[in-house]
């Protein structure tokens, strides 16, 4: 009788939730979008953390700008970065394009509709917005189907996007549990989505 190999433990992490909705993603998330989706004009990132968003968008040829929430974090460099609430942000205040990891917990419209960070940056956006998210937003928001939803980018291989703090404090990123996308809307936009990989090696061969 042949041996059954016990399984082996999988090296994964669940991160505890950061009270400042502070994650890191890897820079080659939104270095890859660059590379692939097209945006005109500007980008923007209301929630820039330490500017890995602008950086990117920067390097890909964009004027890119980015600010976030007023509070006692320090989140890099205010000079650069200013302290903003977007939530706060007038309404007659415009962008072209939206881009960011946005706080999760402000996405959701179905909790508190005046704070949907959705919503408000597809009424101050010209152009698109895109923002990183879990995978199940797919299937349990149902809201969607009212938003101009145009594109959905799967990130692969997983990437691991734990609280800043962690690594602030030299912890390394990788071994997270949860998939993500880069969900894509276009102002004015009226079809249906389409579905594509963001592989992080494709733009390097």
């Amino acid at each position: 009788m042949s041996a059954v190999a016990e399984p082996r433990a999988k090296k994964a992490h669940v991160w505890e939730r950061d009270p400042d909705s502070w994650y890191s993603e890897p820079s080659w998330t939104f270095d890859r979008l660059f590379q692939e989706e097209l945006f005109v004009g500007a980008i923007h990132d209301p929630s820039c953390g330490r500017g890995n968003v602008v950086q990117s968008a920067r390097a890909a040829g964009y004027v890119a700008t980015g600010s976030d929430i007023a509070s006692s974090i320090d989140r890099g460099n205010p000079e650069a970065y200013p302290l903003r609430d977007f939530m706060q942000v007038p309404e007659d205040v415009r962008f072209a394009n939206i881009v960011s990891n946005p706080p999760f917990n402000l996405c959701d419209p179905r909790g508190q509709p005046d704070r949907c960070f959705v919503r408000k940056a597809l009424r101050q956006t010209d152009g698109k917005v895109a923002f990183l998210l879990p995978t199940v937003w797919v299937n349990a928001r149902s809201w969607l189907r009212q938003t101009p939803l145009y594109r959905v980018w799967w990130l692969t291989p997983r990437p691991s996007i734990p609280p800043r703090r962690l690594l602030q404090d030299g912890a390394k990123a990788s071994g997270g549990t949860k998939d993500f996308m880069i969900m894509v809307w276009f102002n004015g936009y009226d079809g249906p989505p389409t579905f594509k990989w963001l592989h992080r090696d494709e733009g390097a061969r």
